[in-house]
């Protein structure tokens, strides 16, 4: 038995930083030398990083006049196209430093989008928001009902739920 444990390999975890993670992981993909497109435009009128406790970052998105005018699945489905169309995925990879998800770096997204295009598959989208998914909704729900009704209401309501879930063939 002393044997066979002390030949098995140790499995722990080793420390590296960001950055020799991230040129390793460069250099066994063969990545090219990526250079910003432009570099980030900084302004006088804005404090030094360092004089900053909290630093907040805005940037104007056109189709936004105030956060306040939209909800809020809207105002992410805009924001995202903007950051679409302005920094494309080609252009980006996102790292792991550990190791753990070196495969899933490739080809990553924000998550599932709904096929309306408006916004991520997620229960607030499904359950109240898709526009595709209006009428199967007031087939069940003749009138509007809250969120919180459809997820976290009596047995009825949840039974309500399920099938509608169960009707549209998601996981959510």
């Amino acid at each position: 038995m002393h044997k066979l444990i002390a030949s098995k390999p140790k499995k722990r975890l080793k420390r590296t930083n960001f950055t020799a993670s991230a040129l390793q992981i460069h250099k066994r993909l063969d990545l090219p030398d990526l250079k910003p497109d432009a570099p980030l435009q900084t302004s006088i009128d804005w404090p030094f990083w360092s004089q900053q406790s909290h630093p907040e970052i805005a940037k104007d998105i056109d189709g936004i006049s105030t956060k306040t005018s939209m909800s809020k699945s809207l105002l992410r489905c805009v924001t995202q196209d903007m950051l679409k169309e302005k920094y494309p995925s080609d252009h980006w990879i996102r790292a792991f430093t550990d190791g753990s998800a070196s495969e899933a770096i490739r080809d990553g997204g924000d998550g599932p989008n709904c096929p309306c295009g408006a916004s991520r598959q997620d229960a607030q989208h499904i359950l109240q928001d898709c526009p595709q998914l209006e009428e199967a909704r007031r087939k069940y729900w003749p009138e509007p009902r809250e969120m919180n009704q459809k997820l976290y209401g009596s047995a009825l309501h949840l039974g309500i739920t399920a099938e509608f879930i169960n009707s549209l063939d998601l996981t959510i």
